[in-house]
């Protein structure tokens, strides 16, 4: 059997049809190279990044409100809450004052009714205080680990077999001190 003969049109039209598949495949390609690209594995995040991508509802019931002058001072954290609690009601006015609103201290002094020098005074007094309680629950943490820890290797190191097996010492002779002795 012979081969039919085909037209020029219909060859042309068969190229038309080729081209038109071969450049739709090539954009598909290029449309999953530029995905594969873009994405970024959710493993791969940093830290900034993962929160950026999360959110944390924050409910009224969750902050405690401190008020000063008509603003209010939202903390989230119990500890700090209490810490500020207990200043007095001018030292919390000048905190709000100074860290929500960023007043100057001669700004908060005629507010409060103090001199800016006394306004400052309080200030760097009252957050001295804060960093310096904090720096000393820090090292009494700490310090009462290392103890802790000693106290252990010291259980570990005095076992009741070698206390046993321990020779005593003769009339006369003086005994070895703790640290002398080996054990």
């Amino acid at each position: 059997m012979d081969a039919i003969p085909r037209s020029y049109d219909e060859c042309r039209f068969d190229a038309f049809c080729k081209s038109v598949l071969r450049n739709e495949a090539h954009n598909y390609r290029r449309g999953l190279k530029r995905q594969r690209d873009r994405q970024v594995s959710i493993s791969a995040l940093s830290q900034a990044d993962m929160d950026k991508l999360s959110t944390v509802d924050h409910y009224p019931s969750d902050s405690y409100i401190f008020s000063s002058h008509g603003y209010d001072l939202h903390i989230n954290n119990e500890l700090v809450a209490d810490a500020f609690a207990s200043l007095s009601a001018q030292t919390q006015s000048i905190l709000i004052l100074r860290f929500v609103l960023d007043l100057g201290d001669a700004e908060i002094g005629s507010l409060v009714g103090m001199s800016r020098s006394a306004v400052q005074r309080r200030r760097k007094k009252t957050l001295d205080e804060a960093v310096t309680a904090r720096y000393v629950d820090v090292r009494f943490e700490r310090k009462k680990e290392v103890l802790e820890a000693y106290h252990g290797a010291l259980k570990e190191t005095a076992s009741p077999k070698r206390e046993a097996t321990a020779p005593k010492a003769a009339k006369g002779t003086t005994k070895k001190k703790a640290h002398e002795m080996e054990l």
